[in-house]
């Protein structure tokens, strides 16, 4: 038996196969990419070489698309405040961030299919319920492809989104109306980005 690959884990072998099944891209350069813990991994196929691509990412903070060639993370829990939003084609190698700008947060939803969805909500716009849970009050939901192509924005006068769940190819909204004391349910709503094929 020869070894051709040596990881350095310290997790179950349960947590390892959710991991594997979860993130194990292979792109055309024979680059293997995994999701190991709170690290986003690099296998050169190869010659066995091991990176780590990037370090940190909260379990829930790591988002694939449905092929599995787009990655994105925050580097806080999914549907959580954060400055920004990376999202990386494993396939070509090509990272984008998408920041928050100033007095802003970024929250994201997931992958729509390939396409990334996340919203923006200002500083003065984040709620907290009574047990603490945090809403923000975001002011746009953007749906957008790999490339940074927007493919769908919602935004509606006097709402705001404070959670947003993606299911069936839709991204689905909660919405809410600022009150005297806190945010209000609107009801929900919900938004489907244009398929290219």
């Amino acid at each position: 038996v020869q070894e051709k690959i040596f990881l350095p884990l310290n997790q179950s072998l349960g947590l390892l196969e959710r991991n594997v099944s979860r993130l194990s891209f292979v792109s055309t350069g024979n680059d293997l990419y995994l999701f190991l813990d709170t690290q986003l991994c690099r296998i050169d196929l190869s010659n066995g070489g091991f990176s780590v691509v990037q370090d940190g990412i909260p379990e829930s903070g790591l988002m694939v698309s449905e092929s599995q060639r787009l990655v994105a993370w925050t580097q806080t829990e999914r549907g959580e405040l954060a400055d920004k939003l990376t999202v990386l084609n494993l396939a070509t190698g090509k990272k984008r961030e998408i920041s928050a700008s100033s007095g802003q947060k970024v929250t994201a939803f997931g992958f729509v299919g390939e396409d990334i969805s996340y919203g923006f909500s200002r500083d003065g716009d984040v709620f907290y319920e009574p047990d603490g849970t945090v809403l923000p009050g975001m002011y746009t939901v953007r749906i957008e492809d790999g490339d940074g192509n927007l493919r769908k924005e919602y935004t509606r006068d006097g709402i705001y989104v404070t959670k947003g769940t993606v299911a069936d190819e839709s991204l689905q909204l909660e919405l809410a109306v600022r009150m005297e004391n806190g945010l209000e349910s609107a009801g929900t709503d919900q938004i489907q980005p244009v398929f290219h094929t």
